[in-house]
């Protein structure tokens, strides 16, 4: 484990998983294949809104990836509850991130996250990612719904489940709509 120097700073204010120093955004990146979403406003064109800057928002599970596999520490403000994460989603996206993918976002797409084959600032994302409980159902209209969607943006719907009995691995069901 790197010493506390080394650690990547995450700062936990509210809900919130927020990484201020460049330098720690710039090892999430180029290190550890971890990225967020910039926030701030720039100095020099603060009226602006097409361009961002620091802080990064982090998602929680990028978060508590970040600090159990060792390479980071969440540094928390006076009277801040511990993070929830949902453990699901956080199984789910440390599968994906282990396999080599890069996350980003989903909610846009009707899913938890969208996963790239590289860097999203190179590739285009390949899949919409949802991740689910083993236990929970779906109408059909949900399939449906899901693989017109997938079609739509020429991406592949897949509905990602942790094991019940290992949490190194996670059932993937892709969706595909044939057409006739």
């Amino acid at each position: 484990m790197a010493d506390q120097q080394q650690l990547i700073q995450i700062q936990v204010h509210g809900d919130q998983h927020l990484v201020f120093d460049v330098k720690d955004v710039q090892r999430l990146r180029d290190e550890h294949g971890l990225i967020g979403s910039l926030l701030g406003t720039l100095p020099r064109y603060p009226q602006q809104n097409g361009f961002f800057g620091l802080p990064m928002l982090l998602f929680p599970e990028v978060a508590a990836l970040a600090v159990r596999e060792g390479f980071a520490t969440l540094t928390k403000a006076q009277g801040t509850p511990e993070p929830v994460i949902d453990e699901t989603k956080y199984l789910v996206y440390r599968y994906l991130w282990r396999q080599g993918l890069y996350m980003t976002h989903g909610m846009k797409f009707g899913g938890d996250y969208l996963a790239y084959p590289g860097d999203p600032m190179r590739y285009h994302s390949h899949y919409v990612v949802r991740a689910q409980d083993r236990k929970e159902t779906w109408t059909m209209t949900d399939l449906v719904a899901m693989g017109r969607l997938a079609v739509t943006t020429k991406k592949t719907f897949v509905l990602a489940s942790p094991m019940d009995n290992d949490s190194d691995h996670v059932q993937c069901v892709t969706i595909a709509w044939a057409g006739f």
